[in-house]
């Protein structure tokens, strides 16, 4: 697909060959994540999906002014997740910061409570099941939102640097949340 890439510019089928390029891209890159999944790859946990998730939102916004990106706290972070298997874990907002500085801005969504939908992997795949979410934990950025306002959202900043965890599915993720968020958006209750 690459070596064929000048030949259809030449046809005037450009476009449409890179369209073709990228699909073909995102299943090798789904086909890694998958095989991690299984266990039949290499164990590279979502680092696959972030990379790709971050060179198609750069690739919408060559041709747009801005976009919203809309993903999982976990994946939006501008910092590695940190974590004890071999590789790094560098999720879709370490790219996108490292590709657009100051102009990507990583929004984290949050609750107080409520419940959530989490996944689990399963002989059959991946199972998605609602789940209660768990109390708020001393050290959780959730804890600096009070008051019953239905939406709260924080721009973060050196005062933030003393909390250490923030909502993931139905649990917490450790995150240098100063670091890795530029603001939190926090709702008093989430439902599936």
């Amino acid at each position: 697909m690459e070596c064929m890439a000048a030949h259809h510019r030449c046809e005037g089928r450009g476009r449409e060959h890179a369209e073709a390029t990228r699909h073909l891209r995102s299943a090798w890159h789904l086909d890694h994540f998958q095989r991690d999944l299984s266990g039949a790859g290499l164990s590279v946990g979502t680092a696959e999906l972030d990379r790709y998730a971050a060179e198609t939102a750069l690739d919408v916004l060559a041709a747009e002014r801005r976009i919203v990106f809309a993903m999982h706290n976990t994946h939006l972070r501008r910092t590695p997740v940190e974590h004890e298997g071999a590789f790094g874990l560098f999720p879709a907002g370490y790219h996108l910061a490292e590709a657009l500085g100051d102009d990507y801005v990583a929004i984290a969504a949050t609750s107080i409570g409520g419940r959530a939908v989490e996944g689990a992997l399963t002989p059959d795949g991946l199972e998605t099941r609602e789940v209660p979410l768990p109390p708020l934990e001393p050290d959780c950025i959730e804890t600096a939102f009070t008051g019953d306002a239905p939406l709260t959202i924080a721009a973060l900043g050196p005062e933030f640097g003393a909390y250490r965890k923030v909502r993931t599915e139905g649990d917490f993720m450790a995150a240098p949340i100063f670091r890795a968020f530029n603001a939190i958006a926090c709702v008093p209750t989430t439902t599936t």
